[in-house]
């Protein structure tokens, strides 16, 4: 099968973690080291898509490629693996369970055992391995001591925690990526004039791929960083909204209790009312008269003078005053006594 990039994908999905699958995959890929950097980079891409399983295999294939070369005394894929494994290792620890992880720990002894890679690139797995343990137990610690282990982020957070939780780990990579860019730099710089042309070309192409995966790290940050800004301006828009709904809802509360203190006060003074007894009107009693004589009538001269003047002094005067009586004639008659007679019996002594 004649090489293109097609043709890589497809030998690397072919891998299925068997010892004649890594073989004989891993021969295809030495027969087309003049592609290395190119087969590496389909190697990189692939490893970041793959499964928990498939990213393990595909370490296998590269280890296998790597050991292979050195064992022909071949420059072609260690300095290639070399520019990314680093990174592949960072990212493969930290997306793998703690078994996976034993088995990747191993594989990087046997590259610091028979010196796989250069001193540099080695130093900077260790780093990896080491950064990605230490991140792993900080967070597992930093869950415990906080208390918030267990607890279930809320689905609006949910989002943006995955992002930031993303952010970091690129964050992290990042750095790792940085420095194993700068270490091979440092290392093609100085083997300018020491070694040949062909040599410091090559120590370039792992400085190039390295930057290349920096630069892939970078522009996968910013747009990391592009949906964390949005997903915060959509909480912020989510929560004025729910703060405007909740104000009126308070507003809202406010009169009902208004109300509900209006109709407590009509009910409390009803209840007064309908709990105290009437008291009845006092009885007035009707009035006695005084102990006397009886007032007679208006209409009775002698009696109103009996009652005005005394019973003695009206007896005098009734014999002295003779009663007259008003006739329709218009005359008044006097009975008895006229006037210029006098009535020797009223002088009574």
């Amino acid at each position: 099968m004649s090489f293109n990039e097609e043709a890589v994908k497809a030998k690397l999905a072919a891998v299925d973690g068997t010892q004649e699958s890594i073989m004989s995959i891993g021969q295809w890929l030495l027969f087309h080291r003049r592609h290395a950097n190119a087969i590496v980079k389909c190697w990189h891409d692939g490893l970041a898509e793959a499964s928990s399983n498939r990213k393990l295999n595909l370490i296998y294939l590269a280890n296998e490629v790597a050991q292979q070369s050195k064992a022909k005394r071949r420059t072609e894929y260690p300095e290639a693996f070399g520019g990314v494994m680093a990174h592949a290792v960072q990212h493969v620890m930290r997306h793998v369970t703690a078994d996976v992880q034993g088995k990747i720990r191993r594989v990087v002894d046997v590259w610091r055992q028979r010196n796989v890679f250069s001193v540099d690139v080695l130093q900077a797995i260790d780093n990896a391995v080491q950064a990605s343990s230490s991140s792993r137990t900080g967070s597992r610690a930093a869950s415990k001591g906080s208390g918030t282990q267990g607890l279930t982020v809320p689905s609006e957070l949910r989002a943006l925690a995955e992002s930031y939780k993303t952010l970091s780990e690129l964050m992290s990579s990042m750095s790792l990526a940085s420095g194993t860019t700068e270490i091979l730099l440092s290392t093609a710089e100085e083997g300018v004039g020491d070694s040949s042309p062909q040599d410091t070309l090559t120590k370039l192409d792992q400085v190039d791929a390295s930057l290349s995966n920096v630069r892939k790290i970078v522009e996968e940050a910013i747009a990391t960083r592009t949906k964390v800004i949005d997903h915060l301006q959509t909480l912020i828009q989510t929560n004025y909204a729910a703060e405007e709904a909740q104000s009126n809802t308070s507003q809202s509360l406010e009169k009902i209790a208004g109300r509900v203190a209006t109709l407590r006060a009509q009910a409390t003074e009803q209840n007064a009312r309908s709990t105290t007894p009437e008291m009845e009107p006092p009885t007035i009693e009707a009035l006695t008269p005084p102990p006397g004589p009886i007032v007679p009538a208006a209409d009775d001269p002698a009696s109103r003078m009996e009652v005005e003047m005394g019973p003695d002094l009206a007896a005098i005067l009734s014999k002295i005053t003779p009663t007259s009586t008003i006739v329709p004639d218009g005359t008044d008659h006097h009975d008895g006594v006229g006037a210029g007679d006098v009535d020797e019996d009223a002088y009574v002594p």
